[in-house]
């Protein structure tokens, strides 16, 4: 073969194997983003590169539109350069998705007046709960029913696709766990706190995190207890439920895993890598139709 023509050929191979790296589709919720990021960046079809605005080291392939139609974020979405150089010269691929310009505002689909088994007097701590326009309060207790400003919380990918936040026994202090949606637990955030909707006249719950004294362990156990969490704090990020302390220097906020038993732990490295012997990687978010379902 004339040396011309092996190079030629040598240099169309070499730029086939340059675009098949550019065109690597990463998998659903795998990093696709980043500083010092060399990996794919190309999401499927269904996903978008996305990054929450607090990390510039990790983006992330998330479902679009939004997981269970609960709004955008209200972050941008971080563009990804990538170069790569051939014997023909620097290939640069720039990738930029526009920033969300809605805010997320977790709504809630239930307009209709619920009338509440129990009254309270005005001075109550459910007074709060209180329709002002019929005088009249919500349905007693979490039920299978969603309540007016509290969610399901589940996860949307296996295998433990639409396993639903929860404790068992059903709304008592213990391990989080993912399971059936009939046992479904409703849930909201207020001031960093993830609590749980135990009922009218009865003590919250909230989520607590695992304090270790290795701030590198790669698994922290959750529970539900009756006192606040003293550890980290939670928040949506579009509607996947994330937990962050300046302690704990996280790639991806948003990193669960399921474990023996079903127990949920927070994935302190990065997502779907190296994953801990019996544990799933998950990403958990909240669900607001009227009933849990599987």
């Amino acid at each position: 073969m004339p040396l011309q023509t092996f190079a030629i050929l040598s240099l169309l191979a070499l730029g086939i194997s340059a675009s098949a790296r550019i065109e690597t589709t990463q998998s659903l919720y795998g990093q696709c983003g980043g500083l010092s990021y060399n990996g794919p960046t190309k999401c499927p079809k269904t996903a978008t590169c996305y990054n929450d605005g607090t990390n510039p080291w990790y983006s992330q392939c998330v479902i679009t539109p939004w997981d269970n139609g609960g709004g955008k974020p209200t972050s941008t979405v971080v563009t990804t350069t990538k170069t790569s150089t051939t014997p023909g010269g620097v290939i640069t691929i720039i990738t930029t998705l526009p920033p969300v310009t809605k805010t997320l505002t977790p709504d809630d689909p239930f307009t209709e007046h619920r009338t509440r088994e129990d009254v309270a007097s005005p001075t109550d701590e459910t007074a709060a709960d209180v329709d002002s326009s019929n005088n009249s309060k919500r349905q007693s207790g979490p039920g299978t029913t969603l309540q007016s400003g509290w969610y399901w919380v589940r996860a949307v990918a296996s295998p433990n696709y639409h396993k639903y936040l929860q404790t068992k026994p059903t709304n008592n202090p213990g391990t989080a766990i993912l399971e059936s949606y009939r046992t479904a637990g409703q849930y909201k955030i207020e001031g960093g706190q993830l609590m749980a909707n135990t009922g009218t006249g009865t003590t919250a719950l909230y989520l607590h995190v695992e304090k270790p004294a290795d701030f590198t362990q790669r698994k922290l156990a959750t529970w539900f207890n009756t006192t606040k969490n003293d550890f980290g704090t939670f928040a949506w990020q579009g509607d996947a439920l994330t937990w962050s302390t300046a302690e704990v220097k996280r790639q991806n906020l948003a990193a669960w895993l399921v474990c023996a038993s079903q127990a949920l732990f927070i994935n302190t490295g990065a997502y779907a890598y190296q994953t801990p012997a019996g544990c799933a990687d998950q990403t958990i978010h909240y669900y607001n139709d009227a009933h849990a379902n599987e």
